[in-house]
């Protein structure tokens, strides 16, 4: 939007990964008929007052309970003419040895190096809406890294923009990750992750020009998290948290890292939005959409995701199904099937035993006629290359047709 010199507008809700007018989580809006009004005006000439909406329309979510899949998020819709400015301020709190506060404080080297598992709660880094996808309680991911918390809040606080945060830090390995999360504390002890943003910090510079780190040089990095619109109640408290791992979302560094934050030189900026007088929300049509397929169930579709952990070998497994279960497209007389499997495996001291495996079926039936592929893929890495492996086979009925295997070795650079 900031650098579009072109008419443009934005709708941002809480949606994942599909169109708003059949999207979750709720609430929907009539987006075809926004597209519609949008259309009509700049190809037909009709004047359907879209120049007149507001440059953004923006759905504030409540905090909601870290759940593993939400139906809906209740919150409400505002209208703003900027973003990041205009109704809000920033609000700069210091990384201190006492927390996230107004006052610097003395500086203090704060050192962690956490466990190559942190990061099982992350959730997934496209949501679609396939089960349990939504982060869960960062509770844990949160007792493996360096945390800085606010004082209990007194008052509603609408964080509406990128929240960010400058860092002074130094790492002991010339190449370094971390995950920064903003989150939510609730009275009753869980985590909700507000944002994030995951950060190559041999990329502090650049991201086409990487370059390695000195081990115990002091740097300074702002690190610019994800866009959001999220209210924190009063009595919950802001957190602040930075791990160097957050597997399987982040790839681990190629040796373990330990990073020094130093408290009293960083600090995190954060969008606040203050309380607007007749702050009127925008109206959106009721959302409507085609006429779902006519189809016959043949087997239900199911999604679920598993983490365990083995406390003799170290090894955290997680294992994410999506079966999409089998329908019978009734006006074509057309079986169609398919399942989605993930397998992510890491032990907790070592990087370089990180791995992840996929194994995605498709299937189609009509009569006699009966067709199916089977793809694979496969990823690890040594400290220098990544090693990729995958292979597709088809079959026409129970006979393989077609099958190619692929095995590429990719260097790492600084990654």
């Amino acid at each position: 939007m900031k650098n579009l010199r072109c008419p443009r507008k934005a709708i941002i809700g809480p949606w994942a990964h599909k169109y708003p007018h059949f999207a979750v989580p709720e609430p929907r809006i009539g987006a075809l008929q926004e597209m519609l009004r949008w259309w009509d005006f700049y190809l037909k000439n009709k004047n359907t007052g879209v120049t007149t909406d507001s440059e953004y329309r923006v759905y504030v979510m409540d905090a909601y309970a870290p759940s593993s899949f939400p139906k809906k998020i209740e919150g409400r819709w505002i209208s703003e003419s900027y973003w990041g400015f205009g109704n809000v301020s920033t609000k700069t709190m210091a990384l201190s040895v006492n927390g996230l506060s107004a006052e610097k404080g003395p500086e203090q080297a704060l050192t962690h190096k956490s466990k190559q598992n942190t990061g099982f709660d992350g959730g997934e880094y496209c949501i679609i809406w396939l089960g349990p996808e939504f982060p869960g309680n960062q509770y844990k991911d949160d007792l493996d890294s360096i945390v800085f918390d606010s004082p209990i809040l007194r008052e509603d606080v609408d964080i509406v923009g990128q929240p960010s945060i400058d860092l002074e830090f130094s790492v002991d390995q010339p190449v370094a990750n971390i995950a920064v999360r903003l989150n939510d504390v609730w009275p009753n002890g869980e985590v909700s992750r507000i944002t994030y943003h995951l950060q190559n910090l041999c990329m502090r510079n650049s991201r086409e020009l990487p370059t390695e780190l000195e081990p115990g040089k002091r740097y300074r990095i702002k690190v610019k998290l994800d866009d959001i619109a999220w209210r924190v109640p009063k009595g919950h408290r802001l957190r602040l948290s930075i791990s160097t791992t957050y597997f399987p979302m982040m790839w681990p560094s190629p040796e373990p890292v330990t990073l020094t934050v130093y408290a009293g030189a960083s600090e995190l900026q954060i969008p606040v939005r203050k309380n607007v007088a007749d702050d009127k929300p925008p109206g959106f049509a009721e959302a409507v959409g085609a006429k779902p397929v006519s189809e016959r169930i043949i087997k239900k579709a199911s999604n679920r995701r598993d983490v365990k952990f083995d406390s003799k070998t170290g090894i955290t497994r997680m294992e994410i199904i999506d079966d999409f279960g089998q329908q019978e497209i009734n006006d074509l007389k057309l079986i169609v099937g398919g399942a989605g499997r993930e397998i992510y495996t890491i032990q907790e001291d070592d990087p370089l035993s990180a791995q992840m495996e996929t194994h995605w079926t498709e299937y189609r039936k009509r009569g006699a006629w009966e067709i199916r592929t089977e793809t694979y893929g496969r990823l690890k890495a040594t400290k220098t290359h990544w090693i990729v492996w995958g292979k597709i086979d088809a079959y026409e009925g129970k006979k393989r047709v077609f099958t190619k295997e692929f095995n590429e070795k990719i260097e790492r650079k600084l990654q």
